[in-house]
């Protein structure tokens, strides 16, 4: 459940301005770690929800495609 709390709070991160994000700015804003936000952003790339742009340093940015939020899998755990 950890992955899940991690990648959650970066998409509510990323949602919160349409402006794309480096990954230094999704962990001091998220505080997790560089390392975890970048695991975790690479694995979001895998996965089409978000993507780089730019050069070096990179920019992430939402896709479109969404994950399915941690509040909305707990409420079908306990219907």
């Amino acid at each position: 459940m950890q992955g899940l709390q991690a990648r959650t709070k970066i998409l509510e991160v990323m949602e919160e301005r349409e402006s794309a994000r480096t990954i230094q700015e999704v962990a001091s804003l998220t505080v997790l770690s560089y390392s975890v936000s970048r695991h975790h952003l690479r694995l979001l790339e895998a996965e089409r929800i978000v993507k780089r742009t730019r050069k070096r340093p990179y920019k992430w940015r939402l896709t479109g495609k969404g994950q399915r939020r941690l509040n909305h899998v707990g409420e079908r755990i306990f219907m």
